[in-house]
């Protein structure tokens, strides 16, 4: 067993071998041909080439072999409450919430604004997104700061996902397009 000093050793060593080891743990849809380019510092483009899905990975991949363990456990301090659901809960959830922002016209590439509080549903939302493909960006609820981004049109989403502020029950949270074409 390495230390984790050990191990970040290892990482900075000998990079490219350390990270191509590492994705190994993942599941790829199209495998990568360049561990890092780092031709243009200070930008970087990790596992070029490659594709996965990271609700895949997080999800699906461990339906069969752990579909009945737990997989979220959401423990809230603030209404004393908590939550838990397996891997095959959790797959479930996340298709719905997928289904839903498809048949809100959300697709690959589309921007999507999660407004939610630290809630299963938010979860939900985050790994919908990633299963079809669409670029979320997570808002916690502070009016100020939603308004800032919404309004200042930078991030101008397709789709936003709102939970009332005084409602905590699973899905009392509204969806509303945002008027944007693709």
């Amino acid at each position: 067993m390495t230390t984790h000093k050990e191990f970040h050793a290892r990482s900075l060593q000998n990079r490219d071998a350390f990270w191509t080891e590492e994705a190994k743990r993942i599941d790829w849809h199209k495998p990568f041909t360049k561990v890092l380019d780092y031709s243009r510092p200070p930008f970087a483009k990790w596992f070029v080439g490659g594709e996965t899905n990271l609700c895949h990975n997080a999800v699906d991949r461990h339906l069969a072999p752990r579909g009945e363990q737990k997989a979220l456990v959401w423990i809230s301090t603030e209404v004393d409450q908590e939550q838990s659901f397996t891997y095959r809960q959790l797959y479930a959830e996340v298709n719905r919430v997928a289904a839903m922002m498809q048949a809100l016209g959300v697709g690959r590439g589309d921007r999507v604004i999660i407004y939610m509080p630290n809630t299963p549903e938010a979860v939900f939302a985050i790994l919908a997104c990633a299963r079809i493909g669409a670029i979320h960006s997570v808002v916690r609820p502070c009016e100020r700061l939603r308004a800032a981004v919404i309004c200042s049109g930078k991030l101008a989403p397709r789709y936003q996902t709102l939970m009332h502020h005084d409602a905590l029950a699973p899905w009392s949270s509204r969806e509303r397009r945002t008027g944007r074409e693709r």
